[in-house]
């Protein structure tokens, strides 16, 4: 930007060019306008001057967004569940203690979920093409029933991740059998 008597001469980038000519006139604010608290329009006009030129501009929202509200929300109820939710534990009175159950491996899939993933890793054994969690994966969902219905259902579907890690669970008990299998003690 370079300011002149004739106005303000402005380059989209870096002074390249001629640039523009934005004349004064062009900048000069209607004298019929005036602001709710000022009466008149010479005070209108010199505050106003002096407001865009060493006044302090504060940026504030103009609306908020559905972002911003649910973060909002989401910070006061983190605040509110602090003060309410704080456990107080009394000296005199034992606290039961909730003993959960100790679960097996595998615990997380179903039966016919371990039975489907393992047939299907040994025939890739035996065949010497073993099926890699992907396939596998998309295999199941078209798995079906000799009635023609789905084997499997949406929620029973597995991710390949999750057929990755039985199968390798599975790999890891053989492998430890062995391992137990072809120790001997010294002694």
């Amino acid at each position: 930007m370079k300011f002149s008597k004739e106005g303000i001469r402005v380059w989209r980038a870096y002074g390249i060019g001629p640039g523009k000519l934005k004349l004064w006139d062009d900048f000069s604010v209607p004298k019929d306008y005036l602001p709710p608290t000022l009466e008149d329009p010479h005070e209108q006009h010199s505050s106003l001057q002096n407001h865009l030129d060493c006044g302090k501009h504060k940026y504030t929202l103009a609306c908020e967004t559905l972002f911003d509200k649910a973060i909002i929300m989401y910070a006061s109820k983190l605040k509110q569940r602090a003060i309410c939710d704080v456990p107080q534990i009394c000296e005199g009175i034992p606290v039961d203690v909730v003993v959960t159950p100790i679960l097996n491996m595998g615990w997380a899939l179903s039966e016919k979920q371990k039975t489907y993933v393992l047939d299907t890793y040994q025939v890739g054994e035996q065949t010497g093409q073993k099926a890699d969690p992907v396939s596998v994966s998309r295999t199941m969902k078209r798995a079906r029933l000799s009635s023609g219905e789905p084997m499997f259902t949406a929620i029973e579907y597995l991710m390949p991740q999750q057929i990755a890690s039985s199968i390798r669970m599975k790999q890891q008990r053989e492998e430890g059998c062995r391992w137990h299998l072809n120790y001997i003690p010294e002694g």
